[in-house]
């Protein structure tokens, strides 16, 4: 088998063998499926948004080292689950402004893996998945002054406001927080993909 499903597949299969080294542990014995909703943070989701994940960690025996956007080849990816708002809460909580204020959201089978640092992640073949990918932004800069105050009255990352970002890169909706932003980046992803497969 080739392509993202076979990628997978035999990650999943290194993973039931405990081919793994760190700390990482299989937390579902099957994939899980193709429209599962994914979110990826990271300051290169403006090119992800635009060419798909064209780098990631091309060999599985690495992945606990997570270095996939500092990679030059393509490879496997991480991401979050959609609807794990403790794993989003926690991940914008640790990494704000340095990873955390850009994100995508797109679907993608994946393996669900449990990481060192207690976050549940979905582990995927990156090159193979297709678009469309709706990017999420937060307008609130933790390096400008103007924006200290709100930051600071708002406290937790996830509560700070989100802009959902059209394809030219303006921003399309705003949002009074990550998970209502996330919702209409759903929404505008099946929004896209109705106007890419017109009914005949």
């Amino acid at each position: 088998m080739t392509g993202i499903q076979g990628k997978n597949e035999r990650l999943l299969e290194a993973a039931l063998e405990g081919r793994f080294l760190g700390d990482m542990e299989l937390l579902e014995p099957g994939l899980l499926p193709a429209t599962t909703w994914l979110v990826h943070f990271g300051g290169d989701a403006d090119s992800i948004a635009e060419r798909g994940f064209t780098k990631g960690t091309p060999e599985m025996d690495s992945l606990h080292l997570c270095y996939g956007a500092d990679s030059a080849v393509p490879g496997y990816n991480f991401a979050m689950l959609a609807d794990d708002e403790f794993g989003l809460r926690t991940l914008c909580e640790y990494t704000f402004g340095s990873q955390a204020r850009d994100a995508v959201i797109f679907q993608s089978a994946a393996v669900k893996l449990g990481h060192y640092d207690e976050f549940t992640q979905a582990v995927f073949w990156g090159p193979e998945v297709e678009g469309p990918f709706i990017r999420i932004r937060c307008p609130l800069d933790p390096d400008n002054e103007d924006d200290e105050d709100r930051l600071m009255e708002l406290e937790e990352p996830h509560r700070y406001p989100w802009d959902v970002v059209a394809a030219d890169g303006s921003t399309r909706s705003s949002h009074r927080n990550l998970f209502e932003a996330i919702d209409a980046a759903v929404e505008y992803h099946a929004e896209l993909t109705r106007s890419a497969c017109p009914a005949a």
